[in-house]
């Protein structure tokens, strides 16, 4: 992450890796609320669901609150490629958990979909994208595992 002096990776900046893990942490809850409720019949009137989401005012606090987290941490990680704190190496794990978690979020929106009878969304949902979803978790720790082991040293 922020080494906080520059390219030679002897600290870390606290705000950078606290705004990355924010970042990873909020996207999947702020993709889950920006992509909505999915639904092929908004007139029905007493839905099925595989998971039944929050109420409204709970779904629409914790869409805020994600979406200003996403916003302020993806400032502050930017702020640090821009003034170049943050070691590009890291992008090798932070990129693929930002994608896990688009990828969990408009999966859970699947899930938490009202539907009429059986949620055939939501079992493709976990069964395509679980595993997927599985694998980029795995690649981002592995490739953090490294970069801590190694210190960012290339073999």
């Amino acid at each position: 992450m922020d080494t906080g002096e520059g390219a030679e990776g002897r600290g870390w900046a606290p705000a950078t890796v606290a705004a990355s893990v924010g970042l990873v942490l909020a996207l999947p809850v702020t993709v889950w609320w920006v992509v909505g409720a999915v639904t092929a019949d908004p007139d029905v009137v007493d839905p099925d669901y595989a998971v039944r989401p929050p109420s409204s005012e709970v779904t629409a606090l914790l869409g805020t609150v994600s979406l200003t987290l996403v916003v302020l941490c993806g400032i502050v990680v930017l702020q640090a490629v821009q003034r170049g704190t943050f070691d590009a190496r890291w992008w090798t794990a932070l990129a693929p958990a930002l994608v896990a978690g688009v990828g969990a979020g408009a999966a859970w929106a699947v899930i938490t979909a009202p539907s009429i009878g059986a949620n055939i969304g939501a079992g493709f949902a976990l069964l395509l994208g679980g595993p997927l979803v599985a694998g980029l978790l795995l690649w981002s720790a592995g490739c953090a595992i490294w970069l801590l082991w190694t210190g960012g040293r290339r073999p």
